[in-house]
C-alpha cells in the first residue's frame, strides 16, 4: 500500500482526530500527519482544501502596520481640513445667539421705562435689575453669554443714559466687530454698539 505524506502547521478539526489521532493536537497550532490509502484518495484534496482556505483567512485576519499607519493619516488629514469650518460654524452660532440675547435685554429694559416712566439703577454683571426679573425670562442674565463674560446693566454710565453691557468677553475685537456689522455701523468706537472701559455697551437710551 502505497503512503503519502502532507506536513502542515494547522489546528485540525476535531472530526479529523479518528485519523491523525487526539495526541497529536495542539491548543495552538500542530504539525499534522496525514496518511492516506489507496481506498481513501478522495480525502486528501478535501484536506488540503480546508486546510488552504483557513492558512488563508488565518494571513487576512488582522490589519498590517502599513495599513493601520495609512487609515491614522487619512483619518488625521480629513480633520484637520473640517476643524477650520467647524470653528467658524460654532462662532457663527454663538454671534447669533449674543445678538438675540442683546435685543431681547434691550427690548425688555424699554419695557421696564415704558411701564414705569424710568430705568432701573445700574446692576453688577450678573445681576438682575430689580423689577426685572419676569422681563428678562426669555434669557439668562445670570449666566455666561455665548461669547464668554457677564450681562451688566449701566444707568447714566459710559457716555450714555441706560445700556446693556457685556464685561470681559472671550471673543477677539475682529469678531466683537462682526457683531457691530450685525446690530449698529460695525463700528466700536462709534454707534449704538461700541467699546467701554472693560467690555462693550448696546445703548438702550443715549
Amino acid at each position: 500500500m502505497r503512503v503519502s505524506y502532507q506536513f502542515l502547521q494547522y489546528d485540525p478539526p476535531a472530526e479529523l482526530d479518528w485519523l491523525i489521532g487526539p495526541g497529536l493536537r495542539h491548543p495552538l497550532a500542530c504539525f499534522v500527519h496525514i496518511s492516506i490509502a489507496g481506498r481513501l484518495p478522495y480525502l486528501s484534496g478535501l484536506v488540503i482544501r480546508e486546510l488552504s482556505v483557513k492558512a488563508a483567512m488565518q494571513r487576512r485576519a488582522g490589519f498590517t502596520l502599513v495599513e493601520i499607519m495609512i487609515t491614522v493619516a487619512i483619518i488625521g488629514l480629513l480633520a484637520s481640513l473640517s476643524m477650520p469650518s467647524f470653528v467658524r460654524a460654532r462662532t457663527k452660532v454663538f454671534r447669533t445667539q449674543f445678538v438675540n440675547d442683546l435685543r431681547i435685554a434691550g427690548d425688555a429694559f424699554q419695557m421696564y421705562a415704558m411701564q414705569r416712566g424710568g430705568f432701573p439703577p445700574s446692576a453688577e454683571p450678573a445681576v438682575i435689575p430689580e423689577g426685572m426679573t419676569n422681563l428678562l425670562s426669555k434669557m439668562n442674565w445670570r449666566d455666561a453669554t455665548s461669547i464668554g463674560g457677564r450681562w451688566e446693566w449701566d444707568f447714566e454710565r459710559f457716555g450714555c443714559k441706560a445700556g446693556v453691557s457685556v464685561v470681559s468677553p472671550t471673543f477677539s475685537g475682529n469678531q466683537m466687530a462682526e457683531i457691530d456689522a450685525a446690530v449698529d455701523d460695525g463700528d466700536l468706537t462709534t454707534g449704538s454698539f461700541r467699546s467701554r472701559n472693560g467690555g462693550y455697551i448696546y445703548v438702550v437710551e443715549k
